[in-house]
C-alpha cells in the first residue's frame, strides 16, 4: 500500500521550493473554488474540505463560487472536470498532467497540484469520486482517520503540500455495502440520522453501491427510516442504490384462484417453518407483482437502479427435480422481461447464496442455464461467501458475466472478534489479479451485523478500492497511525499487532459458551477450535498483553472513541478466552461426578461474567437501551413494547423460533443479565443434580427450563440499566485486569505454552506425519463397520473410499485402534467432495458437514467420544493434521486412541484417499 504521509509534504516543500499552502500558522493560505451552480456532492466537497482544515488548524478556508478568483491567490478548485471552467483550462493547457478521464474510469479521481503551483486539483467526472478525492487528500496526505466510532483529525497549525500528481482509479466498478440480513440484525431500528452517518462513512471509504432493504412504499413496518428517504439521500451525494426486492411471490393462505383462474403454485420450506406456497414464474400474477414492485422503486428512486433478487434464497422447493429446473428457467425469463419493460436502463443482480447452501438441487449446469436465461447486459452475479465459499472456480467464472466477490464475514450475526485478515488480503489480490477475473467488477461487503471487527470493515473497504495497493503489514500501520495518531503510534502498533496474532489470523476468537445453550453432556464438543485456547493460549497471552498496553495510554487516548471501543473490544474477547477454558472444567467436572470441582468452576465462570456485565454497562453502544433509543420519542408507528419484543426476538435471539435459536449472539448488558445469565442458572442446576445424585441427564425438563427463561426474555419488559458510578471504561478495564490477577483467575495464563496454530491444526499442506502405527488407505472396507444410522454406504474403489449418506438421515461408519496414545499423538485425514460422476452435474451447494470423531480412554479409565473436525467440503482433496494429544486433552489426559468415526450428515457425498495415526515431525515438546 502506498505509505501514509503526516508531514512530509512540508518537508518536501522546504527542500525543493515547491509548496502548497492551505494553512500557515492558524491563518488560511487558499481559497475554494467552486464552479457557479455547484451541484449537492461538490458543495459537500468543498465543505468538508473547509471543516477538517478548521479541526486542524484553525484556520478558515474560504468558498469562492464563481468563475475566477483573485489573481495570484492559491487556489484549491473542487468539482467535476468536465464543468469547472478551471479544471478544463487546466487540462487542456497542461497545467495538470494526467490527462481526462473517460466513462469506463467510472469514480475515479484527480488530485494533483498544478505546474505553476497556485493550483490543487480535486475532481472527477463523477459526482461521489469528487468527494473521493477530498477525503483521499485529508487522509493520505493530512492523517485524518474515518471511522465507524468517529473520525481523527490530528492538530497542526499548519498544512502544506509538496509536488502532488496521484490519479486514483479503483479496480472494481462496484463497491457495495451491505446486505438485507444486516437491516435484520443491525440496522432495523436506525434513524435518518443514522443513515446519513452511514452514507458518509461510506464515501469516505470509497464504497459506492448502497444496498436498501424492505419495500419502499408503506410496508416498512419496524424500519425507522423509511427506505425512500435512505435512498434519496444516498443518491443526492452520488451513490448508486441496489434496491433488494423483498418476497413478492408469497401467496397468502386464502390465495387459491384470481379472476375466476386458479393460481399456479410452488411449495417451498425454510428449515423448519411449516411449508408456504409461492407463485409459479409463470402464473401471470408474479410477473404483474413484480412489476408493481419495481415501478413502486422507480417511481421513489428514478429509473437506472439496481434490483437485488435472491431467486428463491433459503427455501427449499418442494417438488420433482425436473420441475423445479423448469421453474428457475422460467423465473430467470420473466424476471428479465419484467424488469426490461418496467425500468429499461435497470439491472439485476442475482445473489449466488442460492447456490450454494440450502437448495442441493443445483447443478453446475442448472446454474449455467439459469444465468444464461438474464439478459447477459443487464445482469450481475454476487458470489456470496468469496472469501470462504468461492463459486468462481466451481462456476467456471460464472461464464462471462459480470459479477461480484462477495464478503460475508460477519456471519451468523456474531460479535467474535474474527477473521484472517492477511489471508483474506491475499485471496483478494490474488482473485482481482486473475485472467480469468476479468468479469470480476466489484466488490460486495455483504456481512450479516455490521459495526462490529471495524479493523476488519477498514481492511475490506481498502481491497475493495484496489486490491494490489494492500500490502498487509504497512496497511495495519497505516490503520493504527490514523486511529491513534503519532503520540501512541509505537505502543498502539505493537497492541493491534498482538490482537491480530491473537484473533485475526488462523482460528477466530472464540464466542463464548455462555451465549448458546450449554449442556452438560460430553457428545458433540467439537475439541478442535476449543484446543487452541489450552494450547495455543487461544490468544490469551497476547491479548492480555494487548491490553496491558492500550490501557498504558490512558492519558493521551482518553478522549478518542475507537481507543474506547478497542479496550472494550479486547477486554471483552480476553474475557471469553478465560470463561470458555473454565467452562470446559465445568464440564469435565460434570463427567468425572466430583461435585467440588463443579463449584469452583462455578465461581470462577460466575466472577467473569459479573466483569462482563461491568464492562458492558460502561459501553453505551453494548446495551439494548442504545439499540432502542431512535424509538423512545413516542411518535412511531407501534408501541415501544412492540419494538423491544422484536429487538430482543428477532435481532438478538431469535427466542420464538426454536430451530433458529441464538443464530446470533452478542454481548449486550441486558441480554448478558436478562438472557445468557439465567440460562446459565438452568446449566448449573442441571449439571448440579447429575453431579450430586448420579441422576441421568434428563433433557427434556432441561430444555423446559431453559425454554420459560427465553420465554420470560421475551415477555418481561427489560429493567434499566443502572448507572455505571462515572466510571469510564479504561478504569473498569484496568480493574477488570487487577481483579483478575488477585482473583488469580488468569495466574495460568504465563504458563501457556505459544505453540503455532499448525502445530495444532494444519489445514491445506500435506501431512508431516514421521511415523505412521495405524493406517487405513481404503483398498477395501472390510474393518469399518455400521453405527446408529439406517442406510447409507461405504465403498471402495483404487484406494478411495466413498461414503454416501442415506436420503434424509446422515451416516456413521466406524474402525478400531486400540492403541496407546503414545504411539498415535497425531491424526491425518484426505478428503473432498465427492464430484459428480457427470462433469458438468457436481451440486454447487457446499455440502453438509461432516464431522470425524474418535472415541478414546483417559488416564483414569474414563471412555469418551468427542468430535474432533467438522467442516462443509468442496471438490477439492484437502488434508488436515490434528495434534490429537493436545486436542484431547481439552478434556482429559489420553491414554488409548480406541476408535475413529466419519459421519456424513444428509446430502453430503464425501471420498476419503486415507487416514493415519502416528507421530509428527513438527511437534513441540509439550509444556
Amino acid at each position: 500500500m502506498k505509505k501514509c504521509v503526516f508531514l512530509l509534504g512540508w518537508v518536501v516543500c522546504l527542500t525543493t521550493g515547491f509548496g502548497f499552502d492551505l494553512a500557515r500558522d492558524g491563518a488560511p493560505q487558499a481559497v475554494i473554488w467552486l464552479r457557479e451552480g455547484a451541484n449537492p456532492a461538490e458543495e459537500r466537497a468543498a465543505a468538508e474540505l473547509a471543516k477538517y482544515v478548521k479541526q486542524m488548524s484553525g484556520a478558515d478556508l474560504a468558498v469562492n463560487r464563481g468563475a475566477t478568483v483573485a489573481a495570484g491567490q492559491n487556489a484549491i478548485v473542487i468539482g467535476l472536470q468536465e464543468k469547472h471552467p478551471e479544471i478544463r483550462r487546466l487540462l487542456d493547457a497542461g497545467g495538470i498532467s494526467g490527462g481526462a478521464f473517460k466513462e469506463a474510469d467510472g469514480d475515479a479521481f484527480l488530485v494533483k497540484t498544478s505546474r505553476d503551483g497556485k493550483r490543487l486539483v480535486l475532481s472527477s467526472r463523477m459526482d461521489r469520486g469528487v468527494l473521493y478525492a477530498v477525503y483521499h487528500l485529508l487522509e493520505k496526505h493530512f492523517g485524518v482517520g474515518f471511522f465507524w466510532e468517529g473520525d481523527r483529525a490530528p492538530a497542526r497549525k499548519s498544512l502544506a503540500l509538496g509536488r502532488v500528481d496521484e490519479r486514483e482509479v479503483s479496480r472494481f466498478r462496484i463497491r457495495q455495502y451491505p446486505q438485507e440480513c444486516t437491516y435484520a440484525y443491525t440496522c432495523r431500528l436506525w434513524t435518518l440520522p443514522d443513515w446519513e452517518k452511514e452514507i458518509d462513512w461510506m464515501l469516505k471509504r470509497k464504497l459506492n453501491t448502497l444496498l436498501i432493504s424492505a419495500d419502499l412504499g408503506q410496508n416498512c413496518d419496524c424500519l425507522l427510516a423509511h427506505p425512500r428517504d435512505i435512498a434519496q439521500k444516498a443518491r443526492n451525494l452520488g451513490l448508486e442504490v441496489c434496491l433488494f426486492v423483498p418476497p413478492w411471490d408469497y401467496l397468502a393462505e386464502s390465495e387459491k384462484t384470481v379472476g375466476g383462474r386458479e393460481l399456479r403454485t410452488v411449495p417451498a420450506q425454510q428449515g423448519g417453518d411449516p411449508v408456504v406456497r409461492l407463485l409459479h414464474p409463470d402464473d401471470p400474477l408474479f410477473k404483474e407483482r413484480l412489476s408493481n414492485v419495481i415501478r413502486s422503486y422507480v417511481q421513489a428512486c428514478g429509473t437506472g437502479l439496481v434490483y437485488k433478487l435472491h431467486p428463491y434464497g433459503e427455501l427449499m422447493i418442494r417438488l420433482p427435480e425436473q420441475e423445479e429446473r423448469d421453474i428457475w428457467t422460467a423465473y430467470a425469463r420473466v424476471v428479465t422481461e419484467c424488469v426490461r419493460q418496467t425500468d429499461p436502463t435497470g439491472r439485476i443482480y442475482i445473489y449466488g447464496w442460492s447456490f450454494m447452501f440450502f437448495n442441493c438441487k443445483w447443478r453446475k449446469t442448472d446454474a449455467h442455464a439459469f444465468l444464461d436465461g438474464f439478459s447477459s447486459s443487464s445482469v450481475t452475479v454476487g458470489d456470496a461467501w468469496a472469501e470462504k465459499y468461492p463459486l468462481f472456480n466451481t462456476l467456471d467464472w460464472f461464464w462471462s458475466k459480470e459479477w461480484l466477490y462477495g464478503v460475508i464475514y460477519l456471519f451468523g450475526g456474531d460479535d467474535s472478534m474474527r477473521g484472517d485478515l492477511r489471508n483474506l488480503a491475499r485471496q483478494m489480490t490474488e482473485t482481482a489479479g486473475d485472467a480469468r477475473a476479468a468479469h470480476c467488477v466489484g466488490v460486495d461487503l455483504n456481512p450479516e451485523i455490521t459495526h462490529y471487527n471495524p479493523v476488519g470493515f477498514h481492511l475490506l473497504t481498502s481491497l475493495a478500492w484496489n486490491p494490489k495497493d494492500v500490502a498487509f503489514d504497512q496497511w495495519l500501520a497505516d490503520y493504527v497511525k490514523h486511529r491513534y495518531g503519532e503520540a501512541s503510534f509505537a505502543r498502539a502498533s505493537e497492541a493491534m499487532r498482538l490482537v491480530a496474532d491473537a484473533v485475526y489470523s488462523g482460528i477466530d476468537g472464540s464466542e463464548a459458551f455462555y451465549q448458546h445453550r450449554p449442556m452438560p453432556v460430553p457428545e458433540g464438543v467439537y475439541l478442535t477450535p476449543i484446543a487452541k485456547s489450552c494450547w495455543m493460549s487461544g490468544g490469551l497471552l497476547e491479548l492480555r498483553k494487548a491490553l496491558e498496553i492500550l490501557l498504558s495510554m490512558q492519558a493521551e487516548q482518553k478522549d478518542n472513541p475507537c481507543y474506547e471501543r478497542d479496550v472494550v473490544d479486547v477486554t471483552r474477547q480476553y474475557l471469553t478466552e478465560l470463561y470458555n477454558r473454565y467452562f470446559m472444567q465445568a464440564q469435565t467436572s460434570i463427567w468425572r461426578k466430583d461435585p467440588a470441582a463443579l463449584q469452583t468452576a462455578r465461581a470462577r465462570m460466575d466472577r467473569i461474567l459479573d466483569q462482563v456485565l461491568d464492562l458492558l454497562k460502561a459501553y453505551p453502544p453494548y446495551q439494548v437501551r442504545t439499540l432502542l433509543a431512535g424509538v423512545g420519542d413516542g411518535k412511531r408507528k407501534h408501541p415501544y413494547a412492540y419494538y423491544e419484543k422484536m429487538a430482543k426476538d428477532s435481532m438478538l435471539t431469535y427466542a420464538s423460533k426454536e430451530w433458529l435459536l441464538d443464530y446470533a449472539s452478542k454481548d449486550m448488558y441486558e441480554l448478558v443479565r436478562d438472557y445468557y445469565r439465567p440460562r446459565m442458572d438452568v446449566y448449573w442446576n442441571a449439571a448440579g443434580k447429575v453431579v450430586q445424585t448420579k441422576a441421568k441427564f434428563k433433557e427434556d425438563a432441561f430444555l423446559a427450563d431453559f425454554r420459560k427463561v427465553e420465554k420470560d426474555w421475551l415477555d418481561k419488559p427489560l429493567a434499566p440499566v443502572p448507572p455505571a458510578e462515572g466510571k469510564m471504561v479504561m478504569s473498569v478495564a484496568s480493574g477488570i485486569l487487577r481483579n483478575l490477577k488477585q482473583e488469580r483467575l488468569d495466574d495460568w495464563v504465563d504458563s501457556l505454552t505459544r505453540t503455532p496454530l499448525k502445530d495444532v491444526v494444519n489445514v491445506g499442506e500435506d501431512t508431516d506425519m514421521a511415523g505412521v502405527v495405524w493406517s487405513e488407505e481404503f483398498d477395501d472396507v472390510q474393518r469399518w463397520k455400521r453405527t446408529f444410522y439406517e442406510g447409507g454406504s461405504l465403498t471402495a474403489s483404487q484406494g478411495v473410499a466413498s461414503i454416501a449418506p442415506a436420503e434424509k438421515t446422515g451416516v456413521c461408519f466406524f474402525a478400531t485402534v486400540g492403541l496407546p496414545i503414545e504411539k498415535t499423538p497425531a491424526l491425518a485425514f484426505r478428503s473432498r467432495r465427492k464430484p459428480a460422476a457427470d462433469p458438468g452435474h457436481e451440486r454447487t451447494a457446499v455440502t453438509e458437514p461432516f464431522v470425524l470423531w474418535v472415541a478414546w480412554e483417559d488416564q483414569n479409565g474414563k471412555a469418551w467420544r468427542s468430535r474432533l473436525w467438522s467442516e462443509s467440503c468442496n471438490g477439492e482433496w484437502k488434508t488436515v493434521t490434528l495434534d490429537l494429544r493436545r486436542i484431547l486433552s481439552v478434556l482429559s489426559p489420553p491414554k488409548t486412541v480406541k476408535e475413529v468415526w466419519i459421519e456424513n450428515m444428509a446430502n453430503a457425498q464425501t471420498e476419503w484417499d486415507w487416514i493415519r495415526l502416528g507421530t509428527r515431525k513438527s511437534n513441540n515438546p509439550q509444556k
